[in-house]
This record gives C-alpha cells, sequence and structure tokens, in this order.
C-alpha cells in the first residue's frame, strides 16, 4: 500500500518527490533548515520524514529537531560519497537505488509507524553535541 504524508527535506535532486507523488504519497517539502522543519512539522502530521544526503547530510541538530517534534519515522537517501550518522536514522536507502527498491522500504517502515505495537515515541529533542558521532559512509555491499 502506497499512501501517507510525506515530508521531504532537503532538495529533491533525484526526482523523488515526483515518483511518491506519482504512486499516491502527498508530499510536502521544505529546506533543510532549522525554522522551515520546525514550522512544516508543527503544521501537520507525516507519515515519514525524508532527508537527502547530498550534497551534505542533515545537521544531526535537525535530526533531533525531528525527534523531539514527531513520531514519524526518518529515512535517508545516503550518497555512498557523503559520510554521516547512520544511527540517527530508521532507514537508509542507497542514493542511486532503483524506486522498485526503496518504495517497498519506505511503504513497510510507515507500516511499522501505523501499527501501534511497533510505534516507537519521540525522543527528546537535545544537543548534537552531546551524541557520539558514528561516521557512516553507505557502501552497497554492505
Amino acid at each position: 500500500m502506497t499512501s501517507g504524508t510525506l515530508l521531504f527535506v532537503g532538495d529533491d535532486t533525484c526526482f523523488r518527490v515526483r515518483v511518491l507523488k506519482h504512486v499516491g504519497y502527498l508530499v510536502s517539502a521544505c529546506p533543510c533548515d532549522a525554522a522551515p522543519l520546525r514550522d512544516s512539522l508543527s503544521r501537520a502530521r507525516y507519515d515519514a520524514i525524508l532527508f537527502n544526503c547530498f550534497p551534505e547530510p542533515p545537521a544531526l541538530m535537525l535530526v533531533a529537531l525531528c525527534r523531539g517534534l514527531t513520531r514519524a519515522p526518518l529515512v535517508i537517501f545516503a550518497d555512498h560519497e557523503v559520510s554521516f550518522s547512520g544511527g540517527h536514522f530508521d532507514t537508509i536507502v542507497p542514493n542511486l537505488c532503483h524506486p522498485q527498491e526503496w518504495l517497498p522500504k519506505l511503504a513497510a517502515i510507515i507500516a511499522a509507524h501505523r501499527s501501534p505495537d511497533e510505534a516507537k515515541p519521540p525522543r527528546a529533542e537535545h544537543n548534537s553535541q552531546d551524541t557520539p558521532r558514528k561516521d557512516h559512509r553507505y557502501s552497497p555491499t554492505g
């Protein structure tokens, strides 16, 4: 099932918003900046928050802001050239992955989020400097 309301944060360099809308998702977009992200999260409820990791990953402060304001899972489209903290996201999708591969992953995480037994409470917003940084570089081979 491909339905739900999504927030795409950052530049849509691979036209994923168009794909998501085509298969039935309602998609809002916002810049990768704290004020518009806070505004978007306070105005609507989302089934998932999607981040683009290119040209750079989202700041940990933005991830913490999302965790503090929503229960929605966080998904990152990872660029294999960019280091980021993978432990802060619920799902990591390779940047150049075909929609037939990442759309089922997205549907599955939304379904799990909607299940009351598997829903996770929001984590308190925290200072990104308090979180140990574990660099993650996506590798298609694992």
